[in-house]
């Protein structure tokens, strides 16, 4: 929510469309801190932001990060 409705809602309103979704998605990936995560964060951005786009819609990108997460899960729990 707060990548895709706030953050590229208001880079909306002041640069074009695919600097919003570059934008965004950069910072998705920051925060998630460790580098090899921030890299992968940043595309799994980029393509939440333009999924939401596609379907103009928070839940189409809500989707894509919920089964991210519960694969990546599901891959941490099975190595243990």
């Amino acid at each position: 929510i707060v990548f895709r409705r706030l953050l590229m809602g208001y880079l909306d309103r002041s640069v074009p469309a695919f600097a919003s979704v570059i934008l965004s998605s950069l910072l998705f990936g920051l925060v998630h801190i460790a580098p090899p995560v921030m890299v992968y964060a940043t595309f799994l951005g980029m393509g939440c932001a333009l999924v939401t786009r596609f379907h103009n819609s928070l839940r189409a990108g809500f989707i894509v990060h919920l089964v991210n997460n519960v694969v990546v899960q599901l891959i941490a729990v099975s190595a243990l």
